[in-house]
């Protein structure tokens, strides 16, 4: 290790919350082979607002996890998910569809940390490919919130906010890398949503939908159906 830096530039810290994040034997998984693979990522409002879901929220990760075990496609399918309030949460690790548990925690509290539980996530997988380059694997990445972030520029400098600008940029470069962002928002303007994010705005990618279960249920399903290759393309319209 040169100059304090790890492979390729990256930083000890950044390797540090890679490993953290994904396990050394779902990267074996991932980069052993050359077969076609997918790796989603849903990153889920838990604030307080979203208790007015009741169970919906809980219900719809495990929905998509069932949904991803079954993938229309063919291809092999690995899953992460993490929920935001006050605090990041990483509720499902990442791991492949068939070694998932069905069993995670989706707890209510206080704040939206949004704007950097996207960066860190982003950030980590960024870097990620950076140092592993998997073969043949797609990214998808669904952000679905319910309100507008209230931590992630907390404690910071007055008239000085780090965020969301330092999401924008990881956003940019996993363009670049050819991940699909998608954002949906709950009750909230879905393309004001994916702007802050530096997501693409366009119709197939930010979702303005109604703060109700059903709306609710149907953001994760389109995510579902899109991460396995099982998208109708008259989804929105039934």
């Amino acid at each position: 290790m040169a100059n304090d830096k790890s492979t390729h530039g990256v930083s000890p810290e950044s390797v540090s919350a890679i490993n953290q994040l994904v396990p050394m034997d779902v990267t074996n998984q991932l980069c052993g082979n050359d077969n076609p693979k997918t790796l989603s990522v849903l990153i889920l409002d838990a604030s307080m607002s979203m208790i007015r879901f009741g169970d919906a929220p809980r219900q719809c990760v495990a929905n998509h996890l069932a949904a991803i075990k079954k993938s229309p496609d063919g291809r092999e399918q690995f899953c992460a998910v993490i929920t935001f309030n006050k605090h990041a949460t990483l509720v499902v690790p990442l791991a492949r569809a068939d070694a998932i548990s069905d069993s995670f925690r989706y707890q209510n509290d206080y704040g939206t940390l949004l704007w950097k539980t996207v960066h860190e996530a982003l950030k980590s997988f960024c870097l990620y490919f950076r140092l592993h380059s998997p073969k043949n694997t797609k990214i998808f990445v669904g952000v679905i919130s319910d309100g507008i972030d209230n931590q992630s520029n907390k404690g910071g400098q007055p008239g000085n906010p780090v965020y969301p600008e330092k999401t924008k940029k990881w956003s940019k470069r996993a363009l670049e890398l050819g991940f699909e962002l998608f954002a949906y928002g709950i009750g909230v303007d879905g393309k004001k949503l994916a702007e802050d994010l530096g997501f693409p705005t366009d119709d197939q990618h930010a979702f303005t939908l109604e703060a109700s279960v059903r709306d609710l249920t149907r953001s994760t399903r389109h995510f579902s159906e899109t991460t396995t290759g099982g998208f109708d393309p008259d989804f929105w319209e039934k």
